[in-house]
């Protein structure tokens, strides 16, 4: 009798080695400047002395920011920017933001938010009437328009190992379905959000439907059963965010038999288009994943996942609107959505009542892995959080550069190595099998995406936000994942984990 083995996975790409292992041309470029200046304080002898000691202390500071890295690792010239934009803001008191006293409207958003527009499009407007109203979200800041999925799936973890990677295969063939050519999405984020369960719709459904005189002891014992139940009750909800350039290039034609430069709303509009068709084929490759979706959310249902996620205490009175006649009669408008005050700190943001701490995915797991090894993670109770993953396909030609220009790098510090008798250490040799392997699935029709992986951790005062990280990233070390605190830029990591499409901080057009 013989058993299937389950397989196992590697998540960690091959790093650059070499001169340029974790350092970019700009890194490269101050290098070099650091080291003219060098030479001219060195050689030149017509420059008096304090101008000579001055270009020295300069041409040090830059050869630090070109090669310095901070204690969480990061490069000195990565942290330059985001740290100076901080401060200026902070100098201008743009760090904190609070609604106008007057009905909140959409043109009156957080700067983080700009340029951002929920919309629905008609079912005379899409491609097929058959899904109703599609929420868009449309970012003129980004160049960009992004549809909204909810995803479910159910018993996974039941499986065998077998199903599992079969299940694991297919969503990865979802995936590669939109790294082909002539597909028109961009980006692709996974986004599950956790929180406490809301047992409010049951025990009004008990309420509603109890007997006019009940046993008082069986109903006792049936609540205290229910309270029980929902103090460790969790609810996970996924939302996966499809994105599409707004660069469509469209001519319209005249009735005098001329061409002419399509209007922005036809270009949104064939970029819906496409998008929706996109996401029609996307739905249908995620059932042999064993997930089922109904479509695109229209853009009061984008407004309230947006709202939950930004302000977690809001999720019972949402909950409760959500059975009244004031959701019918459409008085929530998308413009909800979006959060009334806004603080933004050097290692945390404030939205409403909520505070959020932004950390990233700095080291994926190094070892082999199976195909449930997220469960633990992804089954938190404890705390509020969304754990967001990003996907950006590339084109089969860009993927194959960039691999044989890692293999070449690798295979040259590993020549060099041996040629000079130094020891080849198991980081190069498990970089060139990395780059091989890659290599090898990229021959073999493989697809590959760029990935960021980002994790809001929710709270309610300062001090539970400190405690949540901590669990957190206890968490996440157990299951192979180094998490960072996203420094000085946790407004833009916050938008980036928002089902919304956004992954850089840009200004609206």
């Amino acid at each position: 009798m013989t058993t299937d083995q389950a397989r196992s996975y590697r998540l960690t790409r091959p790093d650059g080695l070499g001169f340029f292992r974790r350092h970019s041309v700009t890194q490269f470029a101050l290098g070099c400047l650091a080291i003219g200046l060098g030479l001219i304080v060195t050689v030149v002898n017509v420059i008096g002395t304090p101008s000579r000691i001055g270009l020295g202390i300069i041409g040090l500071a830059v050869l630090v920011l070109s090669v310095g890295r901070t204690h969480a690792g990061e490069d000195l010239l990565d942290v330059v920017r985001p740290t100076s934009r901080f401060l200026w803001r902070h100098l201008r008191h743009r760090d904190r933001w609070a609604a106008l006293l007057v009905p909140f409207r959409g043109d009156a958003l957080p700067p983080l938010f700009a340029g951002i527009t929920l919309v629905d499009l008609e079912p005379a407007q899409a491609a097929s009437s058959r899904l109703g109203r599609t929420g868009l979200i449309v970012d003129r800041a980004d160049g960009s328009v992004s549809v909204v999925l909810r995803v479910h799936g159910e018993g996974f973890l039941l499986h065998d190992p077998k199903d599992q990677d079969d299940r694991v295969a297919s969503f990865g063939a979802c995936l590669a379905s939109l790294a082909r050519a002539e597909s028109h999405v961009t980006r692709v984020a996974w986004s599950q959000f956790v929180a406490p369960s809301i047992g409010d719709d049951h025990l009004d459904y008990l309420h509603a439907t109890q007997r006019d005189e009940p046993d008082v002891l069986m109903r006792d014992a049936y609540h205290d059963l229910v309270d029980e139940t929902l103090f460790g009750a969790r609810s996970s909800e996924v939302l996966i965010t499809l994105s599409a350039s707004l660069d469509v290039r469209q001519t319209a034609e005249r009735r005098d038999g001329h061409r002419k430069k399509a209007s922005n709303q036809e270009r949104l509009i064939t970029a819906a288009r496409q998008l929706i068709d996109e996401a029609g084929l996307f739905v249908a490759e995620l059932q042999n994943a064993g997930l089922s979706s109904s479509g695109p959310l229209p853009a009061g249902a984008i407004a309230r996942a947006l709202r939950e996620r930004l302000d977690p205490g809001t999720r019972s009175s949402l909950s409760r609107r959500g059975r009244t006649l004031v959701d019918v009669l459409g008085l929530v408008t998308p413009d909800n959505g979006f959060p009334l005050g806004i603080e933004e700190h050097a290692r945390s943001v404030r939205t409403d009542d909520c505070w959020h701490r932004l950390l990233r995915v700095a080291e994926w797991p190094r070892s082999a892995v199976q195909a449930d090894w997220l469960a633990n993670f992804l089954c938190e109770r404890e705390v509020t959080r969304s754990f967001t993953v990003i996907f950006t396909p590339q084109s089969r030609r860009v993927a194959r550069r960039q691999t044989l220009a890692v293999a070449t790098r690798v295979g040259a510090n590993i020549d060099e190595r041996e040629t000079k008798g130094r020891r080849v250490g198991a980081e190069e040799r498990r970089a060139q099998f990395a780059a091989e392997a890659l290599d090898e699935e990229l021959e073999g029709g493989a697809e590959m995406e760029l990935v960021l992986g980002l994790v809001d951790v929710c709270a309610t005062s300062e001090a539970e936000l400190e405690q949540a990280s901590e669990r957190t990233r206890q968490l996440a070390a157990d299951v192979g994942l180094e998490l960072r605190n996203v420094e000085l830029r946790q407004g833009e990591a916050l938008l980036a984990s928002l089902p919304m499409g956004r992954i850089v901080l840009g200004r609206a057009k």
